[in-house]
């Protein structure tokens, strides 16, 4: 190379002259690393100093070693600059060599001709692979298939980090970092969450509650009443070695005061279910417990009769002929 430290800028981009020659110039792009191309006349280029990855200094590591040694023979010989077919021969013997792909080879062949470095800045590569993440998520995840986000991270690496030879390339990001973007929050968009799982989904379980519950109701009487399966398995009191289910929880909770007013526990999840949990609601806790062998006072549990009105998530257990019989017959609102 006759000019390796000269750099020339064009339009705010900034070149290296490779080669200089009676007939023209060969330059390459020293803000993304590309093939060299030639440049008849350097008429309307400008001479710059050398950029700040030439200039600040760099502390070669072993790995940035092996990489240099990869691409040593295209590096010897000037021919590759400008001769095409000469250097994705030599790259592809270097890739045979060294047990990788010739992209890779050609990579690391330009970003050390354009920047003299054999990696990039982390903050290029954490913004490319950031581009490749968020492609993915919103390709996969988010898109019509609905893939999982493991499926979704291992579709990336196929279509954009495996090389010819089926190898994954070093540089590719691992299910950590792409589990970590997905995580920082910017795919909890309502409008992403909807395309994911839908409107009913999103308005029951992920759309915003302002204010307090407390606050929403000044007054005593407004049951919130849900269900959910309890985090165990039940066993037969008769043979212990069969598991008979697992079983609901309702709730009925005071909207004003937070206090529980009704619970009920079995394996009906349905009216029957919601009946038994308003009818402990209404009933005499002092009662209720001794049931149990319990002793409580009055003042312990302060909950007996029936709501005023009952708040739920309009699952369909609370909308059936029953429900609607008890409502007509005690003023009771759903």
């Amino acid at each position: 190379m006759d000019s390796p430290l000269r750099f020339v800028c064009r339009l705010g981009v900034v070149f290296r002259v490779l080669i200089e020659a009676p007939t023209g110039c060969w330059l390459i792009d020293c803000n993304g690393p590309s093939p060299p191309f030639f440049a008849a006349n350097l008429d309307s280029y400008e001479r710059v100093p050398a950029p700040e990855s030439w200039i600040s200094e760099q502390t070669m590591t072993p790995a940035q070693e092996a990489r240099l040694q990869m691409i040593q023979p295209l590096l010897d010989c000037d021919d590759c600059i400008s001769d095409k077919t000469l250097r994705y021969k030599m790259a592809a013997e270097a890739a045979q060599q060294h047990q990788t792909t010739t992209r890779r080879i050609l990579r690391l062949y330009y970003r050390y001709l354009a920047t003299g470095r054999l990696t990039q800045k982390r903050t290029q590569q954490a913004s490319k692979s950031n581009h490749m993440i968020e492609q993915a998520i919103r390709r996969y995840y988010f898109g019509a298939k609905r893939l999982s986000l493991r499926a979704a991270y291992e579709m990336m690496l196929l279509e954009d980090y495996v090389g010819p030879d089926g190898q994954l390339e070093s540089d590719a990001p691992t299910w950590s970092q792409f589990r970590h973007y997905y995580d920082k929050g910017y795919h909890k968009d309502p409008q992403k969450i909807i395309a994911r799982e839908g409107l009913t989904k999103y308005q029951r379980d992920h759309r915003p509650a302002w204010g307090s519950s407390a606050g929403w109701r000044s007054q005593p009487g407004s049951y919130q009443m849900d269900a959910t399966q309890a985090d165990i398995y039940l066993v037969s009191r008769a043979d212990r070695s069969v598991v008979v289910g697992r079983p609901y929880i309702y709730l009925a909770v005071d909207t004003a005061t937070h206090l529980i007013a009704g619970v009920y526990v079995g394996y009906s999840c349905d009216e029957t279910a919601v009946m038994a949990c308003i009818a402990q609601a209404a009933s005499d806790k002092v009662e209720y417990c001794a049931r149990y062998g319990i002793e409580i006072t009055p003042e312990q549990w302060p909950s007996a009769g029936m709501p005023s009105e009952i708040i739920t998530d309009q699952g369909r257990e609370f909308f059936g002929p029953r429900m609607s019989e008890l409502c007509r017959g005690t003023g009771l609102k759903f």
